[in-house]
């Protein structure tokens, strides 16, 4: 990924403790730009220009969900199937 000021490399920052921090940075010190979305243009910061990964798009907890209770539901079939081997085996 290369810096959207000055296109030179971004560094990941992995180790950061702020989660609202950027994901990179311009791995030159001395590129301090932010991007003003109302104005659509770059200003001077007092930070060195960062950028996000792309969040997901759409509801990945709904999904998450589920594919959690699919995976219940199958437990819970093969549960159900295996006391009614057991209870079919005590009948005969």
């Amino acid at each position: 990924m290369n810096c959207p000021y000055c296109g030179k490399p971004m560094v990941a920052q992995t180790n950061k403790t702020n989660p609202n921090a950027p994901d990179w940075k311009c791995s030159d010190p001395n590129c301090k730009k932010s991007y003003n979305w109302k104005t659509k243009e770059w200003e001077d910061s007092k930070y060195i220009t960062g950028a996000w990964n792309p969040k997901p798009k759409g509801n990945t907890v709904s999904t998450d969900f589920e594919d959690r209770l699919k995976v219940v539901e199958t437990d819970l079939e093969k549960v159900k199937q295996i006391i009614r081997d057991r209870w079919n085996a005590e009948i005969n």
